[in-house]
Order: C-alpha cells, then sequence, then structure tokens
C-alpha cells in the first residue's frame, strides 16, 4: 500500500511539472534582451553583455556600437552607395533586425581601496546591479546584485551578478493569479476611462 501511494504521489508531481512549459530564450519574449548602454560605461557594458552571452540563458540583441555599425553597413549597401555593391553580395538586408522582449538595466558603484591580501594595492570595488525590465510594461521583472573586484582603471567581471540574473528569473511559465478585488479595480478603471474618452470627444 505504501508502494502505491508513493507512486501515486511521485506520478501527480510529474504530471504537476510537466503541465508547466518552461521558460527558455526560445518561448520567453523576455529571454530576447539588449543591455541598456546609458547607464554604464563602456567597458563595464562590454564585460556584461559578454556575461549575458557566454551564458547561453538569453539571445542577445547589441544597442550600443555594434548596432550602430550595422546601421551604417546596411544604409551604406542599400541606400547611398548601392550601385557600388554587387547585389548577389548584399548580405545585410533592410528588415532583419531584431526586436526585444526585455531590457537588462546596470548600474555599478565602485570605489578604489586598499588590497585586503596586499596593502600597498589599491583595488576597484564594485556593487553591480542588474535589473530586467519588460519592454511593453515598464515592469521591472527582477533584479539582482553582485560584488567584485579589479585591478585600477578596469571594469570588474560580472558573471556573478548575470549568473544570478538567471537564478532568480522563473523557471516555468505560470498563470497570472488576480485577485477578485484587483480585477474589480481593473473594471472600475476601464469605465472611468471610457467617460474621460467621452467627455473629450
Amino acid at each position: 500500500m505504501k508502494l502505491l501511494c508513493s507512486f501515486l504521489i511521485f506520478l501527480v508531481a510529474i504530471v504537476g511539472c510537466s503541465s508547466n512549459e518552461k521558460r527558455t530564450r526560445y518561448t520567453d519574449k523576455n529571454m530576447r534582451v539588449m543591455l541598456y548602454p546609458n547607464t554604464i560605461s563602456p567597458d563595464h557594458y562590454a564585460r556584461i553583455q559578454t556575461a549575458l552571452v557566454q551564458s547561453n540563458s538569453f539571445t542577445v540583441i547589441d544597442r550600443s556600437y555594434g548596432l550602430e555599425a550595422i546601421k551604417q553597413e546596411q544604409e551604406r549597401i542599400h541606400r547611398n552607395e548601392s550601385d557600388r555593391y554587387d547585389d548577389r553580395e548584399k548580405f545585410s538586408h533592410w528588415g532583419r533586425l531584431y526586436g526585444v522582449g526585455a531590457v537588462v538595466v546596470a548600474h555599478a558603484q565602485c570605489v578604489n581601496r586598499p588590497n585586503s591580501w596586499r596593502v600597498n594595492e589599491l583595488r576597484n570595488y564594485c556593487q553591480q546591479f542588474l535589473n530586467l525590465i519588460d519592454a511593453n510594461t515598464g515592469e521591472v521583472v527582477l533584479g539582482v546584485e553582485a560584488e567584485n573586484n579589479s585591478e585600477l582603471n578596469t571594469a570588474p567581471d560580472w558573471n556573478e551578478a548575470v549568473e544570478k540574473l538567471i537564478q532568480a528569473y522563473p523557471k516555468y511559465f505560470s498563470p497570472e493569479q488576480v485577485s477578485e478585488r484587483l480585477e474589480r479595480y481593473k473594471e472600475e478603471s476601464k469605465e472611468r476611462a471610457l467617460r474621460e474618452k467621452e467627455l473629450k470627444t
């Protein structure tokens, strides 16, 4: 009897897990990300983007110097100097750039301090912050922080911060649970918005 009960519990657990679709960069739009370049220096940007790519958990779309170079190449091939290129060799196509489902916003707070191992040596100690923001709603999906250090005038790696981001990200899709109270509030908001629109017309 115990064996049968254990088997049934195991079966329910398997069915419960298999009913949830796993989140991957091929199923979840929020795992197609860009790193926002304006909140971080170029050396930190390069470290973070490299860590995101090397994690193999995200599809990373460049929105910094790489994007500018691609846009210049497309402009040159298709608009500015189109006659200079053989049509069969125009590999940079119009309309092939990818959009993103989420934006990674990074911040670093760094200070030079003596090395804990070598008193006469200064190191660059940084607190690192990563926030993942839904590109449709502006919702901060999650945020993590880490600490790291490096030699002076160099950015530390962001591998630990990116790993924390991956660990904090939900592994499976789950249905959105909305309470009756919140649902009523949404309906009231909708009615108010419709009345406001009617008054403006």
